[in-house]
């Protein structure tokens, strides 16, 4: 049995809001309890169904859907009502496993390769027009796939239930993140050629400037940092060489 076309959606498009009551008991247990609602109202054992839907979860939110399809088919199939308990501990060991894997595959490649890229075309064009270009085209090719991945998950998690780790072996997830490793690789190439033409015609000081800026970008960016303190930390790398070299 799988999910139809507007159940999908309607899981989904609830799904987005899936951090939005996060809290420090359940993390995003009452975000899951808000995606899967329409269905636990119809059911007659509705309290405890919900009391099971709000349990401790906190897994990636764009993986969100994967937990929530499968929790919906346990509950359906009647094992929060059997053992609640283990339930329970299911849905803990899930939420890293799924963390884990959207960290890899979507914070630590797909975020930073999106943000790079529009940076590097405003390198070259530094116009208000291309300014707004970017943006629009920054949120599209960063949300649409995230879409597909969600609408995905929604139906991979119902299929599977309590076997949903099982997509995870999934060899096309470790075929994204190679050749997204790939396209970041040579994108920091570009990044790094193009800091030094643009910064050349200025002098030393200006390439020296851009290579640590660079530098320290992309150690940042390694590390996970948010976007503001990484252009900060970059900042704080040209500025330092100026000072030193003035």
């Amino acid at each position: 049995m799988a999910l139809t076309i507007r159940p999908m959606w309607r899981l989904v498009c609830r799904s987005l809001l899936v951090q939005t009551p996060l809290n420090y008991r359940t993390m995003q247990g009452t975000g899951y309890l808000f995606t899967l609602w329409p269905w636990l109202k119809r059911r007659s054992d509705r309290e405890h169904s919900a009391d099971v839907a709000s349990g401790f979860m906190n897994s990636h939110p764009v993986l969100s859907t994967l937990a929530a399809g499968a929790l919906l088919k346990r509950i359906e199939d009647g094992d929060a009502e059997r053992d609640a308990a283990d339930v329970g501990q299911w849905q803990s060991e899930i939420s890293g496993l799924l963390g884990m894997a959207g960290d890899a595959l979507i914070w630590d490649r797909w975020k930073p390769l999106v943000f790079a890229l529009g940076a590097l075309v405003l390198l070259w064009s530094p116009r208000i027009e291309t300014w707004i270009a970017v943006a629009a085209a920054s949120l599209l090719l960063y949300n649409i796939p995230l879409l597909s991945l969600r609408c995905w998950g929604a139906r991979t998690g119902y299929r599977l239930g309590a076997r949903v780790m099982e997509s995870l072996a999934d060899p096309r997830f470790s075929t994204w993140r190679r050749w997204l490793g790939l396209g970041g690789a040579i994108l920091a190439g570009f990044w790094l050629g193009s800091l030094l033409i643009c910064s050349a015609v200025k002098g030393p000081i200006h390439a020296a400037q851009a290579l640590a800026a660079f530098a320290v970008a992309a150690i940042t960016i390694r590390r996970q940092w948010t976007v503001l303190w990484t252009t900060l930390a970059a900042m704080a790398a040209a500025a330092a060489i100026s000072l030193l070299f003035s």
